[in-house]
This record gives structure tokens, C-alpha cells and sequence, in this order.
């Protein structure tokens, strides 16, 4: 190990409560007193309050209920044009494969029922429509 000499020989003077050289002078205020001669002089001074900024407000919805322009929204419009595989209904919504459960899920959350037929074939393919759709 290597010896370094300290940076620091004497011990840091403990800190002791300092008490102030003469004694408050004038009243105690209450806090709410406090509080009001704290804001007039802050106003006084120029400042102003700073308010945390407000939460955007919610999308508009459409009359199903889903968010104008969400996913939701333009699948269940794809839906509503003729049923189609996920794949179809992905591009003719035009979102992403990400968003593809979301999109369903919203719909199903507004109380539209979506229907899954599976097509027995060499190459198996789920096709979706809308629970109203024959």
C-alpha cells in the first residue's frame, strides 16, 4: 500500500448550535400571518407564483367512444369497410404491428365486438370482422 501524507492533519471542529448575539425583537407571527406578509412582500418585490403547468386535456372522441385519429379509431374503420387478416387490416389501417393489440383492445374496451374466424388450410390465416358483420 502506498502512504500518501494527509491533505488534512487536524480534526474538522465539530459544528455547535450558534446562538445569535442579540435576542429576536417584535412579535411571534402565526403561520397563516406569516404566510399572507411573506406573499404581499414577494408581490411587492415582483415576484410572481409559478404554477405547475395543467395536464393536456383528452383527446375528442368519436361517436364509438375512441380517440379521434388513434389506432383504435382507423382499425375499427378498416374493420367497418370488410373483415380481413391482420395483415390486410394492419395496412389498410395504416398502423404498426406494435399497435396492434392496442388498437384491438381499444375497440373491445368502447363495447365492439370483434370476431375471429381461423381458415383451415395448408397456410392457417385468422380473419377479423366486426361481431355485426355476416
Amino acid at each position: 500500500m502506498i502512504q500518501t501524507p494527509r491533505t488534512h492533519t487536524s480534526a474538522q471542529p465539530l459544528l455547535r448550535r450558534v446562538q445569535p448575539s442579540t435576542p429576536p425583537t417584535g412579535k411571534k407571527l402565526e403561520e397563516d400571518e406569516f404566510a399572507t406578509r411573506w406573499s404581499a412582500m414577494a408581490a411587492a418585490e415582483g415576484h410572481r407564483r409559478v404554477l405547475p403547468p395543467s395536464p393536456p386535456a383528452p383527446p375528442p372522441l368519436d361517436a364509438d367512444g375512441l380517440a379521434v385519429g388513434s389506432a383504435g379509431a382507423r382499425l375499427l374503420e378498416a374493420l367497418r369497410a370488410s373483415p380481413g387478416t391482420r395483415v390486410d387490416l394492419i395496412g389498410r389501417a395504416g398502423i404498426t404491428r406494435g399497435m396492434w393489440s392496442t388498437a384491438l383492445f381499444q375497440i373491445r374496451a368502447a363495447g365492439i365486438a370483434v370476431v375471429t374466424e381461423t381458415i383451415r388450410s395448408k397456410t392457417s390465416r385468422t380473419v377479423y370482422r366486426l361481431g355485426d358483420q355476416e
